[in-house]
C-alpha cells in the first residue's frame, strides 16, 4: 500500500465535450467571494459556496462546487474559493474498533460546513462503468474488500459516475466508516472551475463533530441500496452498506 495525498489524473476521461483544456480562470483581486467572480457564477444559483471562513454554506450541501483554479488570476493566499486544495487542516486519528475493524476518529473539534479530508486513490475512473465492475469482480470479490468510492452526477439528460480506486494506494478517507444514520460526513464532488473536469471527492462536516468522535459517512445515498451487511448499529431495516 502507498500513502498519497492527491488522486493521480483520471484513467478515463469523461467524453462531456473539449471545454476542460479551454474554461478562462477568473480575474479577481479579492477574496473571490462576490458575485462578480467568474469561479462563483458557475456554482449554485451564482452564489459562493463557502462562507467567509471556507465552510460550506449549507445551500451547497449535496451540490458539486466549482473552486479557483491556476488559471485564475487571484492571490492563492486571499482567495476563499480554494478550501479543498488548501488539504487537510484537521487532526485526525486511526484508531482499532471493537466491531468495525479500524476507523478514524477526530483529535479535535470540527465545526459543521469544515472540509475535512478529500477521498483519493492511485485511480480515477470516470463515465465508465465497466472498469469500475471488472475491479470489482477480480480484486474485491474475492478479498471481501472494496475501496473504491464512486458518485454519480447529471449532467442534462446524462449521468456520469466518477470512481476513485484507493486499494493500494490511498489517504486516512479510505479508513473511515460507513454509518446508516447519525453520519457526519457528507461527499462533495469538487472541481477547479471546469464543470467537465474529473472532480475531487471531498468529505465536509455536515454536523458539529467532537474530539474523540468516530467520523462516519453513508456508503450509498440512499437507504437499502445495498444487500451487504454493515456494522454501524443501526436498526436492521436499514442495516447494509
Amino acid at each position: 500500500f502507498e500513502y498519497i495525498s492527491n488522486s493521480s489524473r483520471a484513467r478515463h476521461l469523461a467524453a462531456l465535450g473539449d471545454a476542460c483544456d479551454t474554461i478562462p480562470g477568473c480575474c479577481c483581486d479579492d477574496d473571490c467571494m462576490s458575485d462578480s467572480c467568474s469561479c462563483v457564477v458557475i456554482n449554485n444559483f451564482g452564489l459562493a459556496p463557502y462562507d467567509s471562513t471556507g465552510r460550506l454554506e449549507k445551500s451547497t450541501m449535496g451540490r458539486p462546487i466549482f473552486e479557483c483554479s491556476p488559471h485564475c488570476s487571484c492571490a492563492y493566499s486571499s482567495c476563499k474559493l480554494r478550501s479543498v486544495q488548501r488539504g487537510l487542516r484537521s487532526r485526525l486519528e486511526i484508531f482499532q474498533s471493537q466491531v468495525k475493524g479500524r476507523g478514524v476518529r477526530a483529535s479535535q473539534d470540527i465545526c459543521k460546513g469544515n472540509f475535512v479530508v478529500e477521498y483519493v486513490g492511485l485511480n480515477c475512473i470516470v463515465d465508465n462503468q465497466d472498469e469500475v465492475e471488472r475491479r470489482y469482480s477480480e480484486t474485491y470479490d474475492g478479498l471481501g474488500w472494496n475501496y473504491v468510492l464512486s458518485v454519480a452526477e447529471h449532467f442534462g439528460d446524462r449521468k456520469v459516475l466518477t470512481s476513485v480506486d484507493a486499494s493500494y494506494g490511498g489517504n486516512v478517507a479510505r479508513l473511515i466508516n460507513h454509518a446508516c444514520l447519525g453520519f457526519n460526513l457528507e461527499v462533495v464532488p469538487v472541481r477547479q472551475s471546469g464543470p467537465f473536469l474529473p472532480p475531487r471527492l471531498a468529505l465536509f462536516a455536515t454536523r458539529d463533530i467532537r474530539c474523540g468522535e468516530e467520523l462516519t459517512y453513508r456508503y450509498n445515498s440512499r437507504p437499502g441500496e445495498s444487500t451487504t451487511r454493515c456494522l454501524c448499529g443501526s436498526p436492521p431495516e436499514l442495516h447494509h452498506l
